[in-house]
């Protein structure tokens, strides 16, 4: 979710875009996906659909306010979809919110 209140999908996201909270991306990287980086569906009532995420990147765990990978989060499943390019974000406070999660960017 954009600072204006519009969505954008994470691949058009460019550098120096203000996502929600004045958070600033400073950089965008697209990394090769492999079958060794599946994605996995986290539910957000907030928005009303699944998130796709891959295993390795770090959730705060709404129960402890820990970062754990995705791939240990309870409500996470995995799934069969891949992508053979990934898309990833560094923002200005290193966090990405999407709907009620909160998500450490790449410099996790």
């Amino acid at each position: 979710k954009m600072n204006n209140g519009k969505t954008k999908v994470m691949n058009k996201i460019k550098i120096d875009d203000i996502l929600e909270n004045n958070n600033k991306v400073i950089a965008t990287l697209n990394i090769l996906g492999n079958k060794y980086s599946p994605y996995y569906k986290i539910f957000s009532k907030e928005l009303n659909e699944d998130i796709l995420v891959t295993g390795e990147h770090l959730i705060q765990d709404p129960k402890t306010n820990r970062f754990i990978h995705v791939s240990d989060f309870e409500k996470a499943t995995l799934t069969d979809k891949q992508d053979k390019i990934l898309s990833c974000l560094v923002t200005e406070s290193h966090l990405i919110e999407v709907g009620e999660y909160t998500f450490w960017d790449w410099e996790d």
